[in-house]
């Protein structure tokens, strides 16, 4: 199995210098440890990676730039045939790390993906992650756009791109004062316009327009949340910006008749994520659950996170027994959620009349061609495996609050949306 993937992640890091406001793993003194024994063995970790042929791999983990200088980047490159290198960075470490990992590559006909995770002006970055974070990461990318001026890439191809996540605090501030959307638009215009003015390397892009903002997952949402979540849909229209969800939802109009081919569609989940010890995993966010030391640290420390309780309820149990552990098993299982259509697509109409008869989302979901029309969307625009099993211990059941998140207006919005654009 292990010679058919062509696309593989690689968790490379495993501690945090950071403590964003909607991580979803449980920070303990555990994952120091972690971290420590993962660089040993790194080395192993590129040695089980060189032997399959794949052609994209990631590194993955709380901040891959932590140990981007010790993958031996060179074995991979003399051994597999890769067309793409990515990452994703919070671009608050030091940026010449990047710089020499992307010169260790060059000048080969490989495409690097460098996703920057940055939320936003100082009125969400500074509060979702730290004091002074909106101005020490574009600082950072400035730094390494320029030192990477007259250097000759060969064909080594870099793209930069954003990536925004949004909690419902920030949603709420926004709300309340709509010219921060314009200041949100703004702050990103201004970067990329910096940054563009900076480059004249054509082995360089700096990507238009990827600052459209996702909401924090996983995230226990209430109806309420999902009328906030509506209005801030509405109010971004307003203001000439579209969050993710626009063009992901576009995506499904776009190629309606290829819908059969639900793969197309689907998160990538089970296809190519390797752990700790070689295993595979459905997707990053299981990267820890296969630790029993990690999870005894979740469960004796007193945290506030949202994946917490699924710790305690066995779910995690269950992961590791049927999916971690059973490569086999997994790609079997999420074959069956990825291929076909029927059993996922009727359990998210269930939902929805239950929720319409407990009157936590809008009536307009009585209509059963909105109704079908969104749970297509869940599998098409929102689908998560393993945020399924972790919330309802089946990779079949889409957890109740992101119904409930989108259903109170903002999908209907962004149906209507996205129509007037056909």
């Amino acid at each position: 199995m292990k010679n058919e993937i062509e696309s593989l992640e690689i968790l490379t890091t495993a501690w945090c210098p950071f403590n964003c406001k909607y991580c979803y793993i449980p920070k303990t003194p555990m994952m120091t440890r972690m971290h420590n024994e993962l660089v040993k063995n790194l080395d192993s970790l590129i040695e089980e990676a060189s032997k399959m042929s794949v052609k994209h791999i990631g590194f993955w983990g709380t901040e891959p730039t932590l140990t981007l200088d010790k993958i031996n980047i060179e074995k991979l490159l003399s051994i597999l045939d890769l067309e793409t290198v990515s990452f994703s960075t919070s671009m608050m470490y030091n940026p010449q790390v990047i710089r020499d990992f992307i010169l260790k590559i060059a000048p080969r006909k490989i495409k690097i993906r460098v996703q920057v995770s940055l939320d936003g002006p100082s009125f969400i970055t500074d509060k979702n992650r730290m004091k002074g974070a909106s101005e020490k990461i574009p600082s950072n990318l400035q730094d390494l756009i320029s030192s990477l001026q007259n250097t000759d890439l060969g064909e080594t191809a870099v793209e930069v791109r954003f990536k925004s996540t949004l909690t419902i605090e920030n949603l709420k501030e926004m709300n309340e004062n709509h010219s921060l959307i314009d200041e949100y638009v703004e702050y990103f215009v201004s970067l990329e316009n910096k940054l563009v003015a900076l480059n004249s390397n054509k082995n360089i892009t700096i990507a238009r327009g990827t600052y459209c903002p996702t909401m924090m997952v996983p995230g226990k949402y209430t109806s309420t949340d999902g009328k906030i979540f509506s209005e801030f849909i509405k109010n971004c229209y307003e203001h000439n910006l579209k969050t993710a969800y626009h063009y992901r939802l576009r995506r499904v109009y776009d190629f309606a008749y290829e819908l059969h081919k639900k793969r197309m569609f689907t998160c990538s989940g089970g296809d190519s994520n390797f752990g700790f010890d070689g295993s595979f995993h459905i997707c990053h966010r299981s990267f820890y659950l296969n630790k029993k030391e990690y999870i005894d640290s979740v469960l004796s420390s007193n945290i506030e996170n949202w994946d917490v309780s699924h710790f305690r309820r066995g779910n995690i149990d269950l992961v590791n027994r049927y999916i971690c552990r059973d490569p086999l098993r997994m790609k079997y299982v999420l074959r069956g959620h990825h291929d076909f259509w029927k059993l996922d697509i009727s359990m998210v109409m269930s939902k929805i009349k239950e929720l319409l008869a407990a009157k936590q989302i809008s009536p307009a979901y009585q209509d059963e061609r909105l109704a079908l029309k969104f749970a297509i969307f869940t599998q098409c625009g929102l689908d998560c495996p393993m945020e399924s099993l972790l919330n309802c211990g089946s990779i079949h059941l889409v957890p109740v609050s992101l119904v409930r998140l989108f259903c109170n207006g903002a999908f209907e919005e962004l149906d209507r949306r996205v129509l007037n654009e056909l």
